[in-house]
């Protein structure tokens, strides 16, 4: 087993709404989510999984290390990047409901 080094990631999981497929959601993501993020950190990796079995998905987002996420969340600029993003976040609400989150640091 290999891994690229220990990397920060966040997980979220989502509850589709009711009547929304899981494609939409992905969709959005492939279209609006991750362009916008790669002018936050190009380096920055999302990734969109279904659960089996339930009406929900993990929103996934490995960050090299923590000193990149921490320089890219904040400051006036990520305020700046963060207006932008708001009309996105408007449409993913409108699609999922958050559930829960959590952040782990790669081992390998």
């Amino acid at each position: 087993m290999t891994g690229s080094g220990p990397r920060d990631v966040t997980y979220r999981r989502w509850r589709l709404r009711p009547g929304v497929p899981a494609e939409a959601v992905r969709d959005l993501l492939r279209a609006r989510i991750a362009p916008h993020y790669r002018t936050l950190d190009p380096a920055v990796e999302l990734d969109l999984e279904q659960l089996q079995d339930a009406a929900a998905v993990l929103a996934i987002a490995r960050w090299p290390d923590r000193t990149s996420y921490d320089r890219a969340t904040q400051g006036p600029a990520y305020q700046a990047w963060l207006e932008a993003y708001r009309p996105i976040l408007d449409e993913w609400d409108r699609l999922v409901e958050f559930e829960t989150e959590w952040f782990t640091r790669g081992l390998l």
